[in-house]
């Protein structure tokens, strides 16, 4: 799980970038200008300018240069037309190719640009550099560059730089002095090199970083959704006894500086409570606060909606909402009784026939896994990992799967309502990691809202620890060891939803007792295994290994940090294993890592046949999947299959020779993409996603099977097509370009 170039923390990057930088645009002191951003600013590889006879057009990427999107560039950076009319973003009739534009403006002495569509695969990142730009720009103008690592050149003024990768983002955005576009915009291109590289496919760091973007806030938000207030937030707010509360009963002066600003704070305490923003003012307006005659106004209602917004999605504050939504789903009217109390007031028979087994009588029917072999139902089952391997990220991903009835790593799921209990990370990180699991697998949002609850217990004290209880006497009181009052609220939180699987993360930050003490920790388990009041439920439990087992650097398989009763007291053990291969580096006299891998492996299963272990890999924004060694190399996934690839290429090639061609834009709207072309064709992999429909296109690109092909359409216009090169499975057999046969 990780964070962006716009985010203090841990940052999702290319891979071949340096991931132990500061965050790009975090606050601070900056180190001094970087000698390698003074070669930039100094015009290395090219120097300043991009206009006039002189200017190094050449150096542009042939990709771009390929496209009939060109326009020439006045001194006001307006586009024009070769006849020197205005040329127009939206209107291709205005456009050129490359060879014609850069002749005419040889001749004119003026610059030449580029058209970004929608149907193009490319973005710039424009970073504005003036004279009086600071070093903590320049800084953070130098890991932009570093970090995306693909061809970048100066702007015409020799100052700034424009960054050109593949990826799209939509429309486009601004913050600091840094500018992303990748449609209906028009970019002067220089050629004055600053980073000679291919454009590189950067769509994860893109989409990251933009993510953290956010646009100016509208003045005003449409207020959509359903037409009434949400009651149960509206009683929530009414109870709470923290901020959310006073401002809900009225209570602002001497606090705010207008009520209109105490409005607004109410507003954004009220967003993660309720569902739209229609429902979230009609709540607003149930409180004190809320009934005065400018809160009735459409206006102020769109305005204030909009502001609270845009506050919520940015401002360091959503932290604490976070904390004051957790601690209002925690807070409960009374706890639940516990096991021992329920136990004294029932009619308990004899010691003797209550642990009497009848084992005559007929056998219960045995409980299939929650995770096929991996995950057990009702048993605690421990996911061990060493600190940062991604464990937490895993056991997210299968809460979604299992919450769906979905396959997570190829191991089939029994489809069940979920509660994820994170005492680890925290509401930002974990909203982060659900949107990216849903947008990747192609998830149905609303039944995994349905079906999968995910707490925010970051802040909440520990679900087992020392409490304090009154002696016989009543008065004096003794320290024991045991499930504390959050423990009783999850319990009353787990009745309520009724789940049949509640992930727990994790040990560390939930168990506050002696993890080598045996006695604690079997405590602990057995506490778990009662989480339901009502009936047993599967229990995954995420705790920390030692460092040593965890890398992979010995064969200790009960690793797990602290006594070995963590493995005794449940009956599922799985293990997220990051191995590193060492070799003897003869002249360098030392060992040095020649490879790593990551394994998932069952260490135990007394319900079954143990599984045999897994090899995993991080694909697309960290997101855990199988790696199937072919070789020696790995290619992505068991099902992200070769077939899948040669598959599309076949369809690609038949429907090129029935003269319906497959654009190359690889947005998800795009209406004429491989997947919204081809997902109805009988021939179309079954299961196929966008997402890996995406994936799957862009690695037959790379591998030189797909290529693009510009065409003009019926009405004059430039488009561009994939058309097959070579066949997927016969890398001898060649196609010339525009020349299918209808097969592959």
């Amino acid at each position: 799980m990780t964070s962006s170039l716009y985010e203090n923390g841990d940052s999702v990057r290319n891979p071949d970038a340096i991931r132990e930088k500061p965050s790009e645009f975090e606050s601070g002191d900056h180190a001094a200008e970087p000698p390698e951003l003074t070669a930039y600013l100094e015009g290395a590889e090219g120097g300043q300018g991009g206009t006039g006879p002189t200017a190094p057009w050449s150096n542009i990427p042939i990709e771009l240069r390929q496209r009939p999107q060109w326009c020439l560039a006045a001194n006001d950076k307006r586009p024009l037309a070769l006849d020197g009319r205005n040329a127009s973003v939206s209107d291709p009739s205005t456009w050129t190719d490359f060879d014609a534009a850069r002749r005419c403006a040889e001749l004119r002495g003026c610059g030449i640009g580029y058209v970004l569509t929608a149907d193009d695969p490319f973005s710039c990142i424009d970073l504005d550099v003036k004279d009086g730009t600071g070093p903590e720009a320049l800084q953070r103008y130098h890991s932009v560059i570093e970090t995306f690592d693909s061809y970048t050149e100066h702007s015409r003024s020799g100052l700034g730089f424009h960054v050109w990768v593949r990826g799209k983002i939509g429309e486009g955005r601004r913050r600091d002095g840094v500018e992303v576009y990748s449609q209906a915009r028009f970019i002067i291109c220089t050629g004055s090199v600053v980073r000679d590289r291919p454009i590189a496919d950067r769509q994860d760091v893109l989409s990251n970083m933009v993510a953290q973007m956010a646009s100016e806030a509208p003045a005003k938000l449409e207020l959509w959704g359903d037409d009434h207030a949400d009651w149960d937030a509206a009683t929530r707010a009414a109870e709470d006894t923290g901020e959310l509360g006073r401002l809900f009963a009225g209570d602002w002066k001497g606090r705010y500086p207008s009520q209109s600003e105490a409005d607004l704070a109410l507003v954004k305490l009220l967003i993660p409570l309720t569902e739209s923003p229609r429902e979230c003012w009609l709540t607003f307006r149930l409180s004190k606060l809320g009934e005065r005659d400018k809160a009735k106004r459409t206006g102020y209602a769109q305005s204030t909606m909009a502001q609270a917004m845009q506050h919520y999605h940015n401002d360091a504050e959503q932290l604490r909402h976070g904390e004051a939504m957790a601690a209002g789903l925690l807070r409960q009217t009374a706890s639940s009784p516990t096991t021992d109390q329920l136990q004294a007031d029932a009619e308990i028979p004899s010691l003797l026939d209550r642990l009497s087994v009848d084992w005559t009588a007929p056998v219960d029917a045995d409980v299939p896994d929650v995770v096929e072999g991996l995950v057990a139902d009702e048993e605690v089952t421990l996911l061990g990992g060493h600190g940062g391997v991604g464990k937490g990220f895993l056991a997210l991903q299968m809460a979604c799967a299992v919450a769906l009835g979905e396959p997570i790593l190829n191991h089939p799921t029994r489809q069940c309502r979920v509660l994820y209990y994170s005492a680890e990370d925290g509401r930002k990180r974990l909203t982060r990691g659900l949107r990216r699991v849903a947008q990747q697998f192609d998830y149905d949002e609303k039944k995994l809202r349905q079906n999968l609850r995910v707490l925010d217990a970051s802040e909440i004290d520990p679900l087992y620890s020392e409490r304090l209880e009154s002696g016989a006497d009543g008065k004096r009181a003794a320290k024991v060891l045991g499930g504390t009052a959050e423990f009783d609220r999850l319990r009353e939180m787990v009745k309520i939803f009724d789940p049949q699987l509640v992930v727990v993360d994790g040990a560390s930050d939930t168990f506050d007792g002696n993890e080598i003490a045996r006695r604690e920790v079997r405590g602990f388990i057995k506490m778990l295994r009662r989480v339901h009041p009502c009936r047993n439920i599967g229990v995954l439990l995420i705790v920390h290994i030692d460092r040593s087992s965890a890398r992979g650097n010995t064969t200790n398989d009960d690793g797990y940090a602290g006594s070995a009763q963590w493995h005794n007291s449940s009956r599922r053990r799985m293990f997220l294993q990051h191995q590193i291969d060492k070799e003897w580096d003869s002249d360098l006299r030392k060992e040095v890592v020649v490879g790593e891998r990551f394994m998932l492996r069952v260490m135990k299963n007394q319900d079954g046949v143990t599984q045999p272990d897994l090899q995993l890999q991080r694909g697309e924004w960290g997101l855990w999947q199988l790696a199937v060694e072919i070789g020696d190399d790995l290619a992505l996934g068991v099902n992200a299959g070769t077939d899948h690839a040669a598959t599309l290429a076949r369809l690609i090639g038949e429907y090129y020779a029935r003269g319906k061609y497959i654009s190359t834009s690889l947005a998800p709207q795009a209406s004429t993409g491989a997947y919204a072309m081809l997902k109805d064709d009988p021939e179309f992999p079954q299961g196929l996603k966008r997402k890996r429909t995406i994936d799957l296109m862009r690695g037959l690109e790379r591998d030189g099977v797909l290529a693009a092909e510009p065409y003009q359409r019926p009405n004059r216009s430039w488009a561009e097509r994939w058309t097959v090169l070579r066949d997927p499975n016969n890398p001898f057999r060649q196609f010339a370009p525009g020349a299918q046969t209808g097969t592959v």
